[in-house]
């Protein structure tokens, strides 16, 4: 039941065209309800694709019951029944949300390489106001959490990170992560996201208040060296959250 190598240069959606693919192994039998689909690393030797493609796809078919994650076990097949247009109809979603636009895991990963240098030299540079606007917005994410309020919460943590993109005094690192950021407010990560809160919430939620926390103490230390190391453990904590 292997996967087969998607061709180079293929004109398509790559996470859709994953997508796509799994679904067909589902309708054709070869994964029938509650089997397991091999994992991340496998599906993206198997295709010749890279993991954050094959993560969104996976994602995709999640939040419309065609597959299930099971933390720490795998992915499971949850439904086969294509002769239902429901089914048919939650597929056509599924690739809906894929089209939409670039693949946010790989926002993710961009965003992990260019934060820990932004945070770097925010530390640095940072002058007063930059503190207050940075912990204005820690505030919010603190409340959000305390309230349970996810919107909230998407929404003051994308702002805690440009408010420090701002501090680095670099417009070109601040124009970068202001587009990685517009990637993920798409439909799909807005989605993925709120359903793995939902599901993770209480351990997730923690870390992300103490993490936000950690790196606006050590900007305002102008400890730039911690400040890098605090924000590489905050992506390690998000990369959890889809394991």
């Amino acid at each position: 039941m292997a996967f087969e190598k998607i061709a180079p240069g293929t004109f398509q959606n790559r996470s859709s065209l994953i997508a796509k693919i799994i679904v067909e192994k589902i309708q054709a039998g070869e994964y029938k309800v509650g089997s397991k689909l091999p994992p991340e690393r496998v599906l993206a030797e198997q295709m010749g694709v890279g993991r954050p493609a094959i993560r969104e796809a996976i994602c995709a078919l999640q939040i419309v019951d065609i597959v299930e994650s099971r933390p720490g076990d795998g992915t499971y097949v949850q439904n086969t029944e294509w002769a239902n247009p429901s089914t048919l109809q939650r597929e056509s979603s599924a690739l809906s949300l894929l089209e939409e636009g670039d693949n946010p895991f790989e926002a993710l990963e961009a965003r992990r390489t260019v934060e820990a240098d932004t945070v770097r030299r925010a530390s640095e540079r940072r002058d007063q106001q930059d503190l207050e606007k940075i912990k204005l917005t820690l505030d919010r994410i603190v409340a959000a959490v305390r309230d349970k309020e996810i919107d909230d919460l998407l929404e003051a943590d994308c702002e805690f990170h440009e408010a420090i993109a701002v501090a680095a005094k670099n417009t070109l690192l601040e124009r970068i992560l202001k587009s990685l950021m517009k990637v993920m407010e798409q439909e799909l990560w807005t989605k993925i996201k709120k359903q793995f809160l939902a599901s993770n919430s209480k351990d997730h939620l923690s870390e992300t208040v103490k993490s936000h926390e950690e790196i606006f103490e050590a900007i305002k230390n102008q400890d730039g060296q911690r400040a890098a190391k605090i924000m590489e453990r905050h992506f390690d904590e998000i990369e959890r959250l889809f394991d």
